[in-house]
């Protein structure tokens, strides 16, 4: 099966009972269907709707995980370091290609980004990914341009889905997409910006795809997305984005649970 992947991170303080309770709750949504959960993916813990022995877990173990029943999903987040969070969703590919769940999920997913804020997300089937990071070497796979060290110094690209936090709209002006008939811009709680391809996630012609968000890249700065193609080119950091970063690496999280 091939799947849809979100990777984001967050400074959103999941360690707060409160803003744990909030994410918790989507995971409760029938869209997801969740029916497990616990520190890693083999877990045989039902899923329940309260959300005291999952935050818990999180608190000791720094990560969680949740299996739903609809459409292949499953999430993981995990407390990097300090106070910064990576949050990987999965959904079924074929899924979001039908418009009709398309809508569902992206509603989902935007509930989501705005019930935890994201620094910077993005969203795309595997092959796409792939096709921007794989390096296929003959004793190992080497992923380019896609790590959170890289992160601090430049953006991983453009993709089917991709999230602009507040700290990266500082410099990055993402409203000059909003004439682009190409793309659709949402604009979510905490001064988030998503830009959505006007197409399915899976590409008819993932050469075209890439051509289009190397596009898209161009319009908004080029200089600031990674580009296999173009690998040994000189890229900008975005200043206020890579502070927050570190910032939020540095912090731990307080020792109270309130």
């Amino acid at each position: 099966m091939i799947k849809f992947h979100v990777g984001a991170y967050t400074g959103s303080p999941l360690y707060q009972r409160d803003h744990f309770d909030r994410l918790w709750s989507l995971l409760a949504h029938p869209v997801v269907g969740a029916k497990r959960w616990g520190a890693a993916e083999r877990t045989t813990d039902l899923f329940t709707s309260d959300p005291t022995a999952a935050f818990t877990s999180l608190r000791r173990t720094k990560s969680l995980f949740v299996d739903g029943a609809r459409d292949g999903f499953q999430v993981m987040v995990n407390r990097v370091q300090g106070s910064l969070y990576d949050v990987n969703i999965w959904i079924a590919a074929a899924a979001l290609d039908e418009e009709a769940k398309r809508g569902e999920w992206l509603a989902w997913l935007f509930r989501f980004l705005e019930a935890a804020p994201v620094l910077f997300a993005h969203g795309e089937i595997k092959p796409e990914h792939d096709a921007k990071h794989l390096n296929e070497l003959v004793d190992r796979r080497r992923w380019l341009g896609a790590s959170l060290r890289e992160l601090m110094t430049f953006l991983p690209g453009i993709y089917w889905l991709t999230v602009f936090g507040p700290d990266l709209k500082q410099t990055i002006d993402v409203e000059r997409l909003a004439d682009l008939p190409e793309v659709t811009l949402h604009h979510l709680a905490s001064d988030q910006t998503a830009v959505v391809l006007n197409e399915p996630p899976t590409p008819r012609d993932m050469a075209a795809r890439l051509v289009l968000e190397r596009r898209i890249a161009g319009v908004l700065g080029d200089d600031y997305f990674f580009d296999r193609e173009r690998a040994g080119r000189a890229l900008k950091t975005v200043a206020a984005f890579a502070a927050e970063l570190e910032r939020l690496q540095r912090q731990a999280p307080p020792t109270s649970t309130s």
